[in-house]
């Protein structure tokens, strides 16, 4: 079946089974009534108009010929034969079910008559049955007018007592499904939040004994995996606070330390390097995820940013279209932002532009410069942790562009990076306004 054709949704599926269930059901119990029940009921009558069509040819068939023209007018026999039997037409579906009556009753009817009996059925102008009989040894033809029932109320109540059926298991199907799938949604939601890096709050044992051991196996998965991460952010923080105490002394014992001038301020930078990879640890350990989202103007934070780096002598274009305000994680958006401005502002050359605007619910940010960019097998690897591209003098541990993505991915959106064609590289970043407007921007 393709595709398209077969409902994708757990809900509808269920729906489809269900009412399919009841079809069958339905179209079984109406085979059943019509071979064990109908068919007895035709064959029986059948046998008893047979019965009397018998009994009244061989009463009339030894009749004096004096009396015979009596019988004739009151019978309104006649010696010109009917139409031919005409098989019953299925045009519609209420003629469908009497046309099949008709059809047994005169099969058995012609089953059950005397081999020089013969029957006709006739349908127009009117439905008449007829018979051929003997008077006084003389074939007449007889007929029983409206042998066929036009009360069709019983069928019809059938079919709307099926459709209520089938009404009624589309809203059972509704109903347990909203019961059943209420837990799933629950389960997809907080699947998806520890997706982006936030912890979920613990699923309710709710539901079928199924639904709650999964909903009991994802609450333990995810307090493994929080005790996990707090574990590696002690062991990293503590790490980095017992290599700073002993760099510490050395700043100071150096700053103490007569020499030249040269060589003290290539001392510190090895320092402010080495303090740098160790803050890129703490950042990278320390997550996102606890910080609420409050509602803020992405773009004043992108002017203010710009501005510092004007004061500090790399200037960046702005670019910036109206974007309504939305939530997002303050301290996190800074963070990522800065980092992106300084790699911009360490390694691009030339011009340096900061553009931004929204399209379908999603705020997108640019950072471009007119650096040597990254080789294109590099695109695809350098935002993994501890991935330093090559060719290119780098005085971090490799995660910083790490650290963005985690970020970005926090706020439902994506981040990529792609060589400009004129040199250069370009950084943009989607974030999702939950409460934004949807138009483009």
């Amino acid at each position: 079946m393709r595709p398209g054709v077969w409902p994708r949704s757990l809900r509808s599926r269920y729906s489809l089974l269900l009412v399919l269930l009841v079809l069958v059901t339905q179209f079984l119990s109406i085979m059943v009534f019509l071979l064990f029940v109908q068919r007895p009921r035709m064959n029986d009558a059948a046998e008893m108009v047979a019965a009397q069509v018998g009994m009244l040819d061989r009463m009339l068939r030894s009749m004096p010929p004096q009396e015979s023209q009596r019988y004739i007018v009151q019978l309104n026999a006649q010696r010109t034969p009917p139409v031919e039997l005409e098989v019953p037409r299925f045009n519609r579906l209420m003629g469908f079910f009497s046309a099949y009556d008709l059809y047994l009753f005169l099969n058995r009817l012609t089953a059950a008559l005397p081999q020089d009996a013969l029957v006709r059925w006739q349908s127009a102008p009117q439905r008449r049955l007829w018979f051929r009989i003997h008077i006084s040894g003389d074939p007449y033809w007889i007929t029983l007018p409206n042998v066929e029932s036009k009360n069709t109320s019983g069928w019809w109540s059938a079919l709307l007592l099926s459709a209520a059926l089938s009404a009624v298991a589309l809203w059972l199907a509704w109903k347990t499904h909203r019961r059943l799938a209420r837990p799933l949604t629950r389960l997809i939601k907080a699947a998806r939040e520890l997706g982006r890096g936030v912890r979920p709050t613990p699923l309710a044992l709710e539901g079928p004994p199924e639904i709650v051991q999964a909903s009991m196996t994802f609450n333990h998965m995810v307090e493994g995996l929080a005790d996990l991460e707090e574990k590696r952010a002690l062991m990293l923080a503590g790490i980095s606070h017992d290599i700073r105490t002993p760099l510490t002394k050395l700043r100071l014992a150096i700053a103490l330390h007569e020499g030249k001038g040269s060589e003290q301020q290539n001392y510190r930078r090895y320092f402010d390097d080495i303090d740098g990879i160790l803050q890129q640890f703490i950042d990278f350990s320390r997550g996102e995820g606890g910080e609420p989202m409050v509602a803020g103007d992405i773009n004043a934070l992108l002017t203010a940013l710009v501005q510092d780096f004007a004061g500090l002598g790399v200037p960046f274009a702005l670019d910036l279209k109206p974007i309504p305000a939305f939530p997002w994680r303050q301290t996190s958006m800074l963070r990522l932002i800065m980092n992106l401005l300084q790699n911009a502002a360490r390694y691009g050359e030339g011009e340096r532009e900061v553009a931004s605007g929204h399209h379908q619910g999603y705020a997108w940010i640019a950072i471009r410069d007119r650096g040597p960019g990254i080789a294109t097998e590099e695109l695809a690897l350098i935002s993994q942790p501890f991935h330093r591209g090559v060719g290119v003098q780098h005085s971090g541990a490799g995660l910083g562009l790490a650290i963005c993505e985690r970020i970005v991915t926090q706020h439902q959106g994506t981040m990529t990076l792609v060589n400009r064609a004129q040199g250069g590289l370009e950084v943009l970043f989607t974030l999702k306004m939950r409460h934004g407007s949807a138009t483009d921007g």
